[in-house]
This record gives C-alpha cells, sequence and structure tokens, in this order.
C-alpha cells in the first residue's frame, strides 16, 4: 500500500465528521473510525462478533476485575515473542503489510492512526510508528502524553512493552481505548479520592502527586498531574530506575496507561518480571491461553477460549498477577 492510498484527507473525511466545521484531531478519529466501519468489512465483522463477547465481574482481594470472552483476540494472545520466530514473519504494521482498506491519519509526521482490526472495545485504535523500529517506551511516552490531551481526554493511551504484552515486538506502537474503558483507571481515581490506605503517597508538590500501591499483587506507580512535562519527567525517572530482566534486552518490563479527565492527566506504570503465566504454558486441561498486557493489568482481563472463561477463579487471577507483576519491593527502587 502506498502512503497517498493509506492516509485520508479532509475530502475523505468529511462526510463521517459528526460536525462538519470541526477541526479537531477527536473529531478525526471519530470520523475515521466510522469511514473503516464502513468501508472496511472484515473491521465491520470484528465489531459486530464484538458484541457477543461475554463479561463477568470478581471481586479480588482489593478491588473488582472484569473478564471478557473475546475469540478474536486468539492470534494476539498466541503471537509469538521469541526474536527468531518474529523475524521470519511479515511485519502486519509496516505499510506495505497492511491491510488493503486499512485507512489511517498522520500524527505529528511519525504516527499513524489505525483502527484495530481485533478489537478488545468499540473505537480501538493502533498508534504505529511510520518506520520500522524496536518496540520502546521511552519514544511512545511522549507521544501517548500528547495524544491523550489532544484527543480531549476522550481516549486512553497504554503501551504493553515488546515482553508483556505486544503482539508486534519489532515495531514501535501503542494503543488506545475509550476513556473508561480500562477499569483500573477510575478505581484509581477513587481510591485518591478517598485517600485509601491501598495507594502510599511517594511525592507530593506544586506540580503533581505520585502514588506507590501493591493491590492484589499488581506493583503500580502512579502520577496524578497537570503538567505533562511532570508526568513525562518522573516517569521517565522511574523506568531507568527498574531493572533490566535479561542480559540483551534494552528497557525494563512495564505496562503503561495515559488517561485523563478535566485537565488531569493519570499515568499508571506497571513494572512486570513475567510475559505469561505459567499456565499458559501447559497442556491441556490446566492450560489457560492468557497473555497479560496493560489492560489485563488494568482490570479487564481477556480470554479468547471459553473454557478458560468459565474457569477462572479469584485465586486464580491473584496468582497470575503474583507471577507476571513485580512484587511490593520493587517501591524501593521507584522511591529513590
Amino acid at each position: 500500500m502506498s502512503l497517498e492510498n493509506l492516509l485520508l484527507g479532509d475530502a475523505a473525511l468529511a462526510p463521517y465528521l459528526a460536525d462538519t466545521l470541526s477541526r479537531s484531531l477527536t473529531a478525526a478519529v471519530r470520523a475515521l473510525i466510522a469511514q473503516q466501519l464502513e468501508n472496511w468489512p472484515e473491521l465491520n465483522k470484528a465489531h459486530e462478533s464484538l458484541k457477543q463477547a461475554l463479561f463477568r465481574t470478581l471481586q479480588l482481594n482489593d478491588l473488582a476485575i472484569t473478564l471478557q470472552c473475546n475469540p478474536g483476540r486468539m492470534i494476539s494472545a498466541g503471537a509469538p515473542v521469541d526474536k527468531a520466530l518474529v523475524s521470519k514473519r511479515p511485519c502486519f504494521l509496516c505499510l506495505h503489510n497492511l491491510p488493503p482498506e486499512q485507512r489511517a491519519l498522520l500524527y505529528r509526521d511519525e504516527w499513524f492512526i489505525l483502527n484495530n482490526p481485533a478489537p478488545l472495545f468499540t473505537d480501538h485504535l493502533v498508534i504505529s510508528h511510520t518506520t520500522h523500529c524496536l518496540q520502546r517506551i521511552e519514544p511512545a511516552l511522549p507521544a501517548m502524553i500528547s495524544l491523550t490531551q489532544e484527543l480531549d481526554f476522550a481516549f486512553t493511551a497504554f503501551y504493553n512493552g515488546p515482553a508483556c504484552g505486544a503482539s508486534a515486538p519489532d515495531h514501535l506502537h501503542f494503543q488506545v481505548a475509550p476513556a473508561g474503558a480500562i477499569p483500573l483507571v477510575e478505581q484509581i481515581k477513587q481510591l485518591i479520592e478517598e485517600d485509601s490506605p491501598i495507594l502510599q503517597k511517594a511525592e507530593e508538590g506544586e506540580h503533581g502527586t505520585c502514588f506507590t500501591g501493591y493491590p492484589d499483587f499488581r506493583s503500580l506507580f502512579i502520577c496524578r498531574t497537570k503538567n505533562p512535562d511532570f508526568l513525562q519527567e518522573r516517569f521517565s525517572r522511574k523506568l531507568c530506575s527498574l531493572p533490566i530482566p535479561a542480559a540483551g534486552e534494552e528497557e525494563a518490563m512495564v505496562n503503561v496507561i495515559i488517561a485523563g479527565h478535566n485537565g488531569t492527566y493519570y499515568g499508571i506504570l506497571f513494572p512486570r518480571k513475567a510475559h505469561r503465566p505459567a499456565c499458559y504454558f501447559k497442556d491441556n486441561p490446566e492450560k489457560m491461553v492468557i497473555s497479560p498486557g496493560a489492560v489485563d493489568v488494568g482490570g479487564l482481563l481477556i480470554l479468547p477460549r471459553r473454557e478458560d472463561f468459565e474457569k477462572l477463579d479469584r485465586e486464580m487471577i491473584l496468582g497470575i498477577f503474583r507471577e507476571v507483576c513485580q512484587g511490593d519491593d520493587v517501591f524501593q527502587k521507584l522511591s529513590s
């Protein structure tokens, strides 16, 4: 596909704008979604299938978590992350490998805003770098912060590290969900408002407040601020303090969520220690296909198989979080 064919211009977007006078990025993104649903049959089919997804909620020790049975995510959940295997398959985020019906918006000359063809929620977007470069949080974080603000906080950005949820570890990208779609974001806001002991205040100043916590065996670092530079600086500092898991790896294992409301950013950092839990590698009937990313540790657990959706219980979920997330001792480094 050529760049000219991929990008939707003003004329192509105009019929899909709810307000034809609007020139906001939020309006353009919503028009892109509408255009793609009308003109990309496979995307429309995936969204119709999403309406059939099953949900149930479980109460854990500290917070509730939602389970989603979504068979359309089987490919992503089983995606290889071994570097040798990844290098042998075509990169599905590169321009020349995109589906012929896919269209995009260009963001800051470096990123394509694309519809996710295997959605977890309505209006699920992938923000893919225009060049084929490795998945890294350092170049992604500034774009996540700026895009969240430029989309009027109507969307939440999230990042999966190359060894903790990313199905394309060889191509820099992050994703976008509708605001409110990731349960932990609203839960964190409520915990902060209630001054809950589940979170510990690590720093408070004129530019913002930072917290740490360990709800349901998920270690967290949280930054609440109205200053995007403060958020960028605090997250960059914490990311640098985390241990690199193995020789040859270039960044710590992390998931990141950037959300906001009424001009206030909420950044959530999840230090990780494993990509997948032990049950993923077992044979049936003990096997469970679960490959946690930011959405999963963020309180929406994605299960492609109905049998796993029905079998998973509170203790199993707590055990999975304990396996894949760093322990609360990581905060000693995060606070330094």
